[in-house]
């Protein structure tokens, strides 16, 4: 039920954490994820026009953990992707799998396959290692691949068209959106209209009963224990009036305002009492790690973090990213987290018995600016996530970071960030801001509109000087 509620959020993504056999050459491996990269950005299979970002990264047994966590090496398989996931799978098996195989031919439980294994049977082992995120962000919800590169093609045409020579800016705006609209119908024929764009309807109100449950849940936590304690103390006999204006608000209200209190205590003695561990990256490391990374235009981020040893800690991160997932989900879907416009994709997974945190991020611009974002604006989001995991500085009520928490963060984060083996963008040279400009200069073809909401839409060209 919860998945079918939350299937207006797209596009969709499917990950793989996959033990490597004990035995595996690393330098073969190796090999394999660097010729499925140069696979993925030479293919002109029909599944690349629906992939997003892909990456693949290893993970070596002596990141997984501590002492206290032993095992092989791992490699991780994250994609994102437009339909249907089953339909996706089916097609990429197809189209990708003499790129695949060589890799997958390493893992764990691959053998037990059959020696040549049908289109069916790898889809199907591949869909049973899906491991569902704790928190998924999408920076452009509902946007297609397909119709990403429509509109960046829309929007080339349109600003051409405004910076030829002509007599447009002698022109009311009405003639000026009419003209356009003309141009467009005969220069991209296949341009979505509105009437033409998928239909929204459906995905409207799974978003608003998603976001009902959610808050519904939420009303649970403290009401299920308020419904007892109205029974045990006999209230239930007064009237149904006083009991539901009253009582039952009451209690519930106080029973909140007590889970709270308790938490914050408790949360701010486990601050108090846990070690404070640093963590600093050495020199090759870095070097590794930065190879991989641009100065401008898109980057990746890979993270693999212990989670602090302790139930406790455990459990207040998977309550934390629960949240920040229905928040991402439901109040961050137009192009910023928490002030942040520069993420795609971000996405976290609690693996090993949540004994651990994976962290995936596809973002604009620099790997340093994405970092001071997290310090500056993001740390809302950043502080009660990070600050479970060990090695992070310290924070007081997992909101507020500690003195000295902005110089030892962006050290500890290049700590735990893994170098990924494989990543690949189908719109490289595409930044947040412009997909969401690009899709509202979409939103605003093909329909009536006053002369000042026809001004605000051509502000949003760049080319427009004409006009």
């Amino acid at each position: 039920m919860f998945e079918i509620l939350r299937s207006w959020r797209r596009p969709f993504m499917l990950t793989l954490f996959l033990d490597l056999n004990p035995t595996h050459d690393g330098l073969e491996v190796a090999k394999a994820i660097g010729d499925f990269e140069k696979h993925l950005k030479a293919s002109a299979d029909p599944v690349m026009e629906r992939i997003h970002f892909f990456r693949i990264f290893m993970i070596p047994c002596s990141e997984q953990g501590n002492d206290r966590i032993q095992g092989n090496d791992r490699i991780a398989f994250s994609v994102v992707f437009d339909g249907e996931k089953i339909d996706f799978l089916n097609q990429l098996v197809v189209d990708l799998r003499g790129a695949l195989i060589p890799i997958m031919k390493n893992v764990v439980g691959f053998n037990r396959l059959s020696s040549i294994p049908s289109d069916m049977e790898l889809s199907q082992w591949i869909l049973s290692h899906d491991h569902k995120p704790a928190a998924y962000h999408v920076g452009s919800v509902w946007n297609s691949l397909k119709q990403i590169k429509h509109d960046r093609e829309m929007y080339g045409a349109i600003s051409e068209f405004l910076d030829q020579p002509s007599d447009l800016a002698q022109q009311p705006p009405q003639e000026i959106k009419r003209r356009i609209e003309a141009m467009l119908t005969s220069r991209l024929p296949n341009i979505p209209t509105n009437s033409q764009q998928e239909n929204r309807i459906r995905f409207e109100f799974l978003r608003w009963l998603d976001a009902f449950m959610f808050l519904f849940i939420v009303f649970l936590i403290p009401a299920l224990p308020a419904v007892l304690i109205i029974f045990v103390m006999g209230w239930a006999s007064v009237s149904v009036l006083w009991l539901i204006l009253l009582i039952f608000p009451v209690v519930t209200l106080l029973i909140a305002t007590v889970i709270l209190l308790a938490t914050f205590v408790f949360v701010r003695y486990l601050e108090r009492k846990e070690q404070d561990v640093e963590l600093w990256p050495k020199d090759e490391h870095v070097c590794d790690v930065v190879s991989k990374e641009t100065v401008e235009g898109q980057n990746q981020m890979t993270l693999v973090v212990d989670v602090k040893d302790s139930f406790a800690r455990r459990t207040i991160l998977s309550m934390v990213l629960w949240v920040a997932n229905a928040v991402s989900r439901h109040w961050y879907t137009r192009g910023k987290l928490v002030g942040i416009d520069t993420i795609h994709f971000a996405r976290f997974f609690l693996i090993d018995g949540k004994r651990k945190m994976v962290f995936m991020s596809d973002y604009d611009g620099s790997w340093s600016r994405y970092l001071l974002d997290f310090t500056g604006p993001g740390a809302l989001a950043v502080v009660p996530i990070w600050s479970s995991l060990e090695g992070c500085p310290k924070a007081r009520f997992l909101r507020w970071p500690e003195v000295g928490f902005e110089d030892r963060f962006l050290p500890f984060t290049r700590c735990c960030q893994l170098k990924a083996q494989c990543w690949f963008s189908n719109y490289p040279k595409l930044s947040v801001s412009e997909i969401k400009r690009n899709e509202k200069i979409r939103d605003g073809l093909f329909k009536s509109a006053t002369d000042q909401e026809i001004l605000d839409w051509l502000a949003l060209f760049n080319g427009g000087a004409n006009v």
